[in-house]
């Protein structure tokens, strides 16, 4: 049965249990504060010397921003009894939760120490201390840590964390990426101290990584921890803002129809399709092509959020992860299309470049907005449909400030000015319409997306980015690099009610 006329009972069976993992996957308790490890080195200090004077102002300079940064560095005093310090506290732990957790840290590591160098790891923060200058020097020596029970395929958890470190040395303004799939039951992070370049804290990460697959990948959970960078995967949720979990794969469509299997080269050719589309669409944008010959021809194309930057493989990751859906969720299918949060992946057997598809979805906050709020939402997204056409890479961005609401609108780039245009405009009438006053709202179809929220969910560097482009100075659809910041994460709308559509509107 294709998944776009799938019962409503369905989707709220499948929306009460994502509801239910969702509530479970953030972390709502309080946070250990009980140290994992503590290592000390270097000459004693005595009670009362200048070195503990320098490092008690230390400390307390660290505890001060605690509340207000994930990361700090400082130093307290001159001379040979100059101490340098920093904290880490993991990149989606609340200010409430790091300011605990660093305060128990400077607490806990004069317990342990009384050294003139530390080192105090926690759940989810570590503090350091040195009387020599550690700032910017890459330190992967560490320890790792693993539970008891074995994981079926070691190499997901691998592939879900390398992921994560390709994105998290260009993390703004932390380095750090984490990601969770419900599906997979995968939770993992990676993070880098903030005075390593985004080149050490590559190194570093790919340090402790190959540590990782020597020691512990065959673990239902896994981590590394060292002074400089970390990693982390688990099988339950250890992920603590719902804001960094993003919403992963939205939806899928799959065609009742199956390719031929009589002599496995259709499946052969599918396979060599999306793998070409997720690398050739990583570093440009967008790409469509044909594979095959005869009855086996099939077409696909691959389209990521405009905001995503090339350098930290986030469209690939993004792509990745869409090609392994349209595998599992859609084995041996003639049509699939996978919606992700940030980013679009279709095949056919038949040729669809340059028509407007017919696929398509909607998804409504359940968060009420005013009619006022709905006519400036309006106003503003029109304003959008009608700009992106005209755009050299289809797409267009925007922002109010009062009501608070963000948009989004794009096209894949096989379309026509005009195809664009009736896709977008259709988007338009059926979101208005399903979600009428409704506080976010998102279309979906194979040809184009709109969506609309009340909070940021693209980076706004995009804003004036393709305004900045001349005509003509783009290259072809197939070759665009896409050239923006780097990409929020965000979990978008947690509760969605969707609406079927097939040729027209559908039912609840």
């Amino acid at each position: 049965m294709s998944h776009l006329h799938s019962k409503p009972w369905s989707f709220l069976l499948f929306l009460s249990l994502y509801l239910l993992l969702l509530r479970s996957a953030v972390g709502a308790g309080p946070i250990s504060l009980s140290p994992l490890n503590s290592d000390c080195s270097g000459q004693a200090y005595t009670n009362g010397s200048a070195f503990q004077t320098n490092l008690n102002n230390l400390f307390s300079s660290l505890n001060s921003k605690s509340p207000t940064s994930n990361f700090y560095n400082d130093t307290a005093g001159t001379g040979s009894d100059r101490v340098y310090g920093l904290f880490l506290c993991e990149g989606d732990l609340s200010p409430t939760d790091c300011q605990a957790c660093i305060k128990a840290a400077t607490t806990n590591v004069q317990k342990a120490c009384s050294k003139r160098q530390a080192i105090i790891y926690y759940d989810y923060c570590q503090l350091r201390y040195s009387d020599h200058d550690f700032f910017g020097i890459m330190d992967p020596d560490g320890f790792p840590k693993h539970n008891t029970e074995y994981v079926s395929d070691p190499e997901r958890p691998l592939d879900f964390v390398s992921n994560l470190m390709k994105e998290a040395p260009y993390g703004k303004p932390l380095m750090f990426a984490s990601n969770a799939s419900f599906q997979y039951q995968l939770f993992a992070m990676a993070e880098c101290t903030m005075d390593i370049t985004s080149a050490d804290c590559a190194k570093c990460l790919n340090t402790i990584f190959e540590e990782i697959e020597s020691c512990c990948s065959n673990y239902q959970g896994w981590r590394y921890l060292s002074p400089s960078c970390s990693i982390r995967y688990e099988a339950i949720s250890f992920l603590r803002n719902p804001k960094f979990i993003p919403s992963e794969i939205v939806e899928d469509f799959c065609s009742d129809e199956v390719l031929p299997s009589d002599d496995g080269n259709s499946q052969q050719d599918l396979n060599s399709l999306l793998s070409s589309l997720s690398s050739q669409a990583s570093t440009s944008g967008f790409y469509n092509t044909s594979l095959g010959v005869n009855e086996d021809l099939l077409y696909g194309l691959a389209l990521c959020r405009p905001d995503l930057v090339p350098a930290s493989n986030a469209c690939l990751s993004c792509l990745q992860e869409a090609v392994s859906v349209a595998l599992d969720e859609c084995p041996n299918k003639t049509q699939a299309i996978v919606w992700h949060e940030k980013c679009l992946l279709r095949y056919s057997n038949q040729n669809f470049f340059g028509a407007v598809s017919n696929e398509m979805k909607v998804l409504c906050s359940p968060v009420n907005a005013s009619e006022a709020e709905e006519a400036a939402v309006v106003k503003m997204m029109t304003s959008l449909v009608d700009e992106a056409p005209e755009s050299p890479r289809m797409f267009a961005a925007g922002k109010i400030e009062n009501p608070s609401a963000y948009g989004l609108v794009q096209c894949t780039r096989d379309l026509s000015k005009d195809g664009c245009k009736d896709c977008l405009s259709e988007a338009m009438g059926n979101a208005t319409t399903a979600c009428k006053q409704n506080q976010g709202w998102r279309f979906l179809s194979g040809s184009c997306t709109a969506r609309y929220e009340s909070t940021p969910f693209f980076d706004p560097s995009i804003l004036a980015a393709d305004a900045a482009a001349p005509a003509g100075t783009l290259p072809s659809v197939k070759s665009w690099g896409s050239v923006c910041g780097p990409d929020f994460m965000t979990l978008g709308l947690l509760c969605l009610l969707v609406i079927n559509f097939m040729d027209g509107l559908g039912k609840w």
